[in-house]
């Protein structure tokens, strides 16, 4: 069971995940802890405790994946949450919606799952990562998990790949606000059995 302090250290791992997307969704860091704490008691958000699978080490959230099944993208209730947090809405954040709004609710509407691991930098070197993944390939069942990852995150790439991920396709993914597209990956790893995504 979470505590109230384990959401702030959750908003933290969250914000850290990507350069780029939430940076440009929440603006800095104390705004997106407030916003992130709102978004996990929050069912429509993508963000809600319960899309999370949240790893423990020596008593400390060690790291968290992120896990989606059928999950939409829902603007108005982040951006409700800036309201009830009284945190101004950053100019970037449209752009980053529109990202979300793409990833969600097209390239993810038949049910494809998605992860993204991210573990607290006291904790690295424990095996967590690799906790957390075979962890979510127990969840994921009979479905194929989808990740996208950065190009030139290799560290993670060689991760994935080590752990049974192939490369679908490389291609160009949101660079940040007013940035040019980067260079990312679609890796996907089967399920047994040849999987499903439907």
């Amino acid at each position: 069971m979470l505590k109230n302090d384990d959401y702030g250290t959750i908003a933290y791992l969250i914000y850290h995940t990507d350069p780029f997307i939430y940076s440009d969704l929440f603006g800095d860091y104390e705004s997106a802890e407030r916003v992130i704490k709102r978004l996990l008691d929050t069912e429509k958000s993508i963000f809600y405790r319960n899309n999370y699978y949240v790893a423990i080490f020596n008593n400390d959230i060690a790291g968290i994946a992120a896990f989606y099944n059928k999950v939409e993208w829902d603007s108005w209730s982040v951006e409700e949450a800036f309201y009830l947090e009284n945190v101004k809405i950053p100019e970037s954040f449209s752009a980053a919606s529109e990202y979300f709004d793409y990833s969600f609710n097209h390239a993810m509407k038949f049910g494809v799952n998605a992860c993204n691991i991210t573990v607290a930098e006291k904790c690295r070197r424990h095996g967590v990562a690799t906790f957390m993944l075979e962890k979510l390939k127990k969840i994921s069942g009979k479905m194929d998990i989808e990740l996208n990852v950065l190009v030139s995150n290799e560290p993670a790439v060689q991760f994935y790949k080590k752990h049974g991920f192939e490369i679908i396709i490389k291609f160009k993914d949101y660079g940040g606000y007013r940035n040019d597209p980067v260079d990312c990956y679609n890796m996907v790893h089967e399920a047994p059995n040849g999987g499903d995504i439907n």
